[in-house]
């Protein structure tokens, strides 16, 4: 087992909060608990820094660079999830490739988001999967707040660096969409 499998593992069985950094994004790292991993993917449940739940992120695991934990600020954090008494919430989804965490997260909540980093770190796509392949994804994007209108997308699966679902924003869209 490699060092970070090993350590990914002490901090899924002991909850920790961590600050996890990727190679697309190093300004904003993802505050979460580790809920699972492989050696190809690692699922976090997300946290706010108010120490509430705040979604779920999936990303890869050779984008990992580096990640955090203890210190000052993950303490606070982690006083406040105590003091509000948060329940990490974890649904189960197939790790096992991208089209299978894609399927388990739209599955779970009817809808799915795909951010692809590498080609900007602030594009990401909310929508309805119709189809899927093993390098290909068909979905139904919702608009967004500022273009409401929604479209077909059509993305190559080597592009999406991150899955994620049960935020805020993607949960305000996603009733949106249904408007």
């Amino acid at each position: 087992m490699s060092l970070l499998l090993a350590q990914l593992e002490q901090l899924k069985i002991n909850q920790t909060l961590v600050d996890l950094y990727r190679a697309y994004d190093h300004d904003h790292p993802i505050l979460g608990v580790v809920n699972d991993y492989n050696e190809d993917f690692v699922y976090l449940v997300t946290i706010s820094e108010q120490g509430l739940q705040s979604g779920i992120s999936i990303i890869q695991t050779d984008a990992i660079t580096y990640i955090k934990w203890e210190g000052n600020t993950n303490h606070a954090i982690a006083t406040l999830m105590a003091q509000k008494q948060t329940t990490i919430v974890a649904p189960n989804f197939d790790l096992s490739s991208w089209p299978a965490i894609i399927n388990s997260v739209q599955f779970r909540y009817n809808y799915v988001t795909l951010q692809t980093e590498a080609m900007d770190e602030t594009l990401l796509f909310i929508g309805q999967v119709e189809d899927i392949d093993e390098d290909f994804i068909l979905m139904n994007e919702h608009g967004t707040l500022a273009s409401p209108k929604p479209r077909k997308l059509l993305l190559d699966l080597e592009e999406i660096t991150r899955v994620t679902a049960d935020t805020d924003y993607e949960k305000d869209i996603a009733y949106l969409s249904k408007e």
